[in-house]
């Protein structure tokens, strides 16, 4: 497949917004789903955005990666500055059912993931969920 380009990128949603109005055009009750399966299955346009949004999630792990390697945490560029970030924990519910009824909103029952961080995050024991080890990120200021 040809490389991922602007100008490719802009001929494939050329190239995708022309056939959808054709679509549209020839099947005027054509629903939207149908529409828009089709005409993703007649471009490349969704595959090559997948193919960059997986290309800079692998930038940004090497790129986290070599600052940890070096011991540094930030990373300063004539254009742009990374920085490494410890993330906070994040809430993992193993299972709902365990979780007590005080996390919970009433009609309809919703999760209160906010109050559920706050008290795991105050040192709380809550049955069903636990906090992760939170994570590390690298942030790009460009300038």
């Amino acid at each position: 497949m040809e490389h991922a380009t602007p100008q490719t990128l802009a001929a494939e949603a050329f190239k995708h917004r022309a056939l959808a109005e054709r679509l549209k055009a020839a099947f005027p009750d054509l629903d939207e789903q149908t529409l828009c399966d089709t005409v993703e299955g007649l471009t490349n346009l969704h595959e090559r955005l997948k193919r960059i949004q997986h290309r800079a999630f692998t930038k940004r792990e090497l790129a986290l990666g070599a600052i940890e390697q070096a011991g540094l945490k930030r990373l300063e560029l004539p254009d742009f500055t990374v920085s490494r970030r410890q993330l906070p924990p994040q809430i993992v519910v193993q299972d709902e059912s365990l979780i007590p009824p005080d996390y919970w909103e009433p009609q309809p029952a919703r999760l209160q993931r906010r109050k559920l961080l706050a008290d795991l995050r105050g040192g709380g024991r809550v049955p069903g969920a636990t906090l992760d080890n939170g994570g590390i990120t690298i942030a790009v200021k460009t300038r």
